[in-house]
């Protein structure tokens, strides 16, 4: 078996596994926080913040540690540490237990997130991550259905079992990896004085590399605006549900299997969805990820107004299938895109920033729609949200011609 067929499992994995992990406790987490902590819209939102913050001051040291020491290492390290924040969250079981469980949960997210990027575009090469990208979106897909399935079934009895169940599923992930999982085409940056002079020197090339190219800058100022538009819609759109409609009477299902179904729905159109665009969407070519980029934003910032908006159930659960579809096919566009050009030495680094950029604008962001939604209700929060993804578009447009003009160089 070659090095990149070995690498490309090795993802697929990661991507199936973390997807069944995220939707097996998320799905009771949410839940657990509205009905059984009784938290506030914005108590939620301040976790999504603590969260953020926490990334943000870690984004940058992890990401030169994958690029100076390993980045094998750090995705095993993000995935333990994801696994146990969850164990955190069940064990303390108040608000305070679950702003520590962000703290630890950040440490994971941030050794994943410019790693796991860095380390599969250089094991399979940039031409072909793209695709892959997109086929570990699928595979991910199906990983929800079923982690959504335990969920539900998990969750009749207790809501805590599904926390334990997905933190259970990352550490058992982290412990396969380390026996699966290949890093052959990546160097240590050593030789350069001591450890912390080659994290400085790295940190430093990278910020030189998106400073030096307007496109990328551009896509880290994307980040920063996309990033304050997600954090009350993720953090708000169940109590949104919960609150605003009366949740159908269907074999007296507990709100937690219900919201478990409403998952597995999405999760099926996005995967179908995915599939059937795939052959359509460009993942090689910049100008034209930069036009689908731009597009699905657009459409994307327009189904979160109307499930502000939204005055049945049924049509907000609509539009909110439509809002994960859309949001499916961003991220994996976006890292594409991102991707392009990168020296690979600095690659991880230029990701931790675009992802510290996020986190940044979640931050900034988060706290003031929750306080929103306090005062105002959860629609009007979420509505906020939504008109926070226009100056997204302009930048993503602005990129868009930028690339066009610029698609003979490496722009």
């Amino acid at each position: 078996m070659s090095v990149a067929h070995a690498a490309r499992r090795a993802f697929l994995l990661q991507e199936f596994a973390v997807s069944l992990a995220f939707a097996l406790a998320f799905t009771a987490q949410g839940v657990y926080l509205v009905e059984s902590l009784k938290l506030t819209p914005l108590q939620l939102v301040l976790i999504g913040t603590v969260l953020e913050a926490s990334c943000f001051l870690l984004e940058i040291p992890t990401g030169v540690v994958a690029d100076v020491y390993s980045r094998r290492r750090s995705v095993l390290l993000g995935f333990t540490f994801l696994g146990l924040s969850f164990l955190v969250v069940v064990l303390g079981g108040d608000f305070l237990a679950v702003l520590l469980a962000q703290v630890v949960a950040a440490l994971g997210y941030t050794f994943l997130s410019g790693a796991q990027s860095a380390w599969i575009t250089d094991e399979v090469g940039e031409a072909n991550v793209g695709a892959l990208f997109l086929k570990g979106a699928q595979v991910g897909r199906v990983g929800s259905l079923l982690g959504l399935g335990l969920a539900a079934w998990l969750g009749q009895a207790s809501l805590a079992l599904p926390l334990l169940g997905g933190a259970g599923v990352l550490l058992a992930l982290a412990g396969v990896l380390a026996f699966m999982m290949p890093e052959s085409n990546f160097s240590p940056r050593r030789g350069e004085g001591s450890a912390w002079r080659a994290m400085a020197s790295t940190f430093r090339e990278g910020a030189r590399t998106v400073r030096v190219r307007p496109v990328l800058l551009a896509l880290i100022g994307a980040a920063v605006l996309y990033g304050a538009s997600t954090e009350a819609l993720d953090r708000l759109w169940q109590l949104h549900l919960l609150e605003s409609f009366d949740l159908p009477d269907l074999l007296g299902l507990r709100p937690i299997a219900w919201f478990s179904l409403l998952g597995a729905v999405g999760t099926f159109v996005n995967l179908v969805v995915t599939r059937a665009l795939q052959r359509r969407l460009e993942t090689s070519d910049v100008p034209r990820i930069a036009r689908q980029l731009t597009w699905i934003g657009a459409l994307g910032a327009a189904a979160v107004l109307a499930f502000a908006l939204a005055g049945h159930f049924w049509w907000a659960v609509a539009v909110f299938l439509a809002v994960g579809v859309l949001r499916g096919l961003y991220e994996p566009l976006y890292r594409a895109w991102l991707n392009q050009g990168l020296d690979s030495r600095v690659r991880a680094t230029v990701l931790s920033i675009a992802a510290q950029a996020d986190a940044l604008g979640q931050v900034a962001g988060g706290p003031g729609v929750g306080a929103l939604g306090n005062a105002c209700g959860v629609p009007s929060a979420i509505g906020v949200s939504a008109l926070l993804r226009l100056p997204v578009l302009l930048v993503l447009a602005w990129g868009a011609r930028r690339a066009m003009k610029t698609a003979p160089a490496t722009d």
